[in-house]
């Protein structure tokens, strides 16, 4: 009977991912495994993009679980599949949602206008010539506009572009 129980559990445990991963609820793409069979995936962050939240070498736990029924927000650390590599991930922080533009004056970021404050909780100055101006961009809806942190050193959406709702990953979950 013990035995029974045992694989009746297995067998349900396994259908139950089964149908996580035909109905693929949480959007993820099919080359990521382990987030797609279970919502959740470590990267290891790369390069310094991140710093000083994240570190160059630091694991990163990101759920897919958050944007299940939920948008992404405006400041949230975000996984998606490289612009230039979809085989890999890349970390960045959610600066402007669809719907939102998004431009660089004198080294300040504006959305909608506005000082950006909400997306980035360090205060900083910027010294690359590169990072003081971008012209305004409009976020269309299911897309969304991510710089890393470290905004001299990021390669982020002001080199590549915005990024769609299917190639986000998931949340960092600290």
């Amino acid at each position: 009977m013990k035995d029974l129980i045992s694989i009746l559990l297995v067998l349900a445990i396994a259908g139950a991912e089964a149908a996580l991963w035909i109905n693929n609820p949480l959007h993820i793409p099919g080359t990521f495994l382990p987030a797609r069979a279970f919502g959740l995936q470590v990267f290891q962050q790369l390069d310094s993009s991140m710093e000083p939240t994240l570190h160059a070498g630091d694991h990163v736990m990101v759920s897919a679980w958050p944007y299940w029924k939920a948008d992404p927000q405006v400041g949230d650390i975000v996984a998606f599949q490289y612009p230039a590599n979809p085989s890999i991930a890349d970390v960045k922080r959610i600066v402007a949602v669809g719907g939102s533009t998004v431009e660089i004056k004198g080294g300040t970021t504006y959305v909608d206008g506005k000082p950006d404050k909400d997306s980035y909780p360090h205060g900083h100055v910027w010294v690359a010539v590169d990072s003081l101006q971008m012209a305004a961009i409009h976020v269309p809806p299911g897309s969304y506009f991510v710089m890393g942190d470290n905004r001299d050193h990021s390669q982020d959406s002001r080199d590549y572009g915005l990024i769609p709702r299917d190639r986000l990953l998931g949340k960092h979950w600290p």
